[in-house]
């Protein structure tokens, strides 16, 4: 879907609990019906208030292994049918479930879609994707048998700052793109539990190059509508205790066939940033923040002609990203982004870990 395409969606704005929401006219707005897959922090901050306020979407049951958190959000949002982990048969069962939205731990993706899929529900699944390129094949292929739409959850592409940094670039507001710096961190990420699963490498997949740094590789990718041909970077080693499975911080490049080259870091040991600035020959662009859901935004334009500042109000992109998949769904629609893009995500994940591990360059061919 181009920008253009992306823009008529989000055309009108409605508040909610101070957060707006850019939402579609003149649609099909019947409800497509979800269950939520896993009620963990994002999805109780996030993905719950998102389904209350997309106009789409349903949410009509919750699947935890906590009974008494699901009752208490079975409450509190009114949502009729709950299940544990065990009883997903009877969940994938239910003809009043049309979708899942998988926010479960990484390494539980590839099944929990497969076994979704199996059961004719349409998947929309929690970046990254999954912990191999081969999970990621799983997913696709599945889906692809039982014919049910699969969407990878990159809320940025719905996001209105990062909609106009791209709309920009697609009008050579910038000239020609030479660079691009980006960054992600979340120290406060790891505040609680010293053995949450992002601590895990099983379990995460990548500590925060998959949980972080697939912001910097996918916005890259999408901003200039180039897939990178190399990758070289470096993961040192942690002293930190707590580090003991995963990175604390990882520093790569990716290289593009046309577009320069994009230089990102991510960090679970540094307070929180977000940032992206985007440099061509004749200005440049910087967001910031860029990834974060919970502030709102401020991208600042720089020409040879002029320096300006466009604010953005913090939007609800959860919502957003549900709206467009719903609506995929109900008009029969392939969804962006896709599983085939999550995929390809996977694979430069996987690309950074072989170029830290030998120290060289790594080439990728898609």
């Amino acid at each position: 879907m181009n920008t253009n395409d992306r823009h008529a969606e989000a055309d009108g704005v409605i508040a909610s609990s101070g957060i707006s929401l850019t939402g579609s006219k003149g649609t099909d707005q019947r409800k497509v019906r979800y269950a939520v897959v896993g009620i963990g922090s994002f999805a109780q901050s996030r993905v719950l208030p998102g389904m209350r306020r997309a106009r789409n979407a349903e949410l009509v049951a919750l699947v935890s292994g906590d009974r008494e958190k699901a009752r208490r959000f079975q409450e509190k949002y009114g949502v009729p049918y709950t299940y544990t982990y065990e009883q997903l048969h009877e969940c994938l069962s239910n003809s009043e479930i049309d979708a899942v939205y998988i926010v479960l731990p990484n390494a539980l993706h590839r099944d929990f879609t497969v076994w979704s899929a199996a059961y004719g529900k349409h998947v929309l699944c929690e970046k990254p994707m999954a912990n191999t390129v081969a999970e990621c094949d799983d997913m696709i292929a599945a889906c692809r048998r039982h014919q049910v739409k699969l969407m990878i959850g990159y809320r940025m592409h719905f996001e209105p700052a990062n909609l106009r940094m791209r709309e920009l670039l697609g009008s050579s507001a910038i000239g020609d793109v030479k660079l691009i710096h980006s960054t992600m961190s979340q120290a406060d990420q790891l505040i609680g539990d010293p053995e949450q699963w992002r601590l895990n490498a099983r379990m995460s997949g990548g500590g925060p190059v998959a949980d972080l740094g697939v912001y910097a590789i996918n916005e890259a990718s999408w901003l200039l509508s180039e897939r990178p041909c190399e990758v070289q970077a470096h993961v040192p080693h942690s002293a930190v205790p707590r580090f003991r499975q995963v990175p604390e911080s990882a520093t790569f490049r990716l290289s593009f066939p046309t577009k320069g080259d994009v230089v990102a870091s991510c960090s679970y040991g540094v307070a929180r940033t977000s940032w992206v600035e985007v440099m061509g020959d004749q200005g440049r662009l910087r967001l910031d923040p860029a990834y974060h859901y919970n502030r709102p935004l401020q991208l600042c334009i720089e020409t040879e002609s002029e320096r300006k500042t466009e604010p953005f109000p913090m939007t609800d992109q959860v919502a957003l990203e549900i709206e467009h998949f719903s609506r995929c769904i109900v008009n029969d629609r392939e969804p962006e982004p896709s599983g085939e893009e999550g995929r390809r995500d996977r694979a430069v994940i996987d690309a950074i870990f072989e170029s830290a591990r030998h120290g060289g360059a790594v080439q990728l061919h898609w």
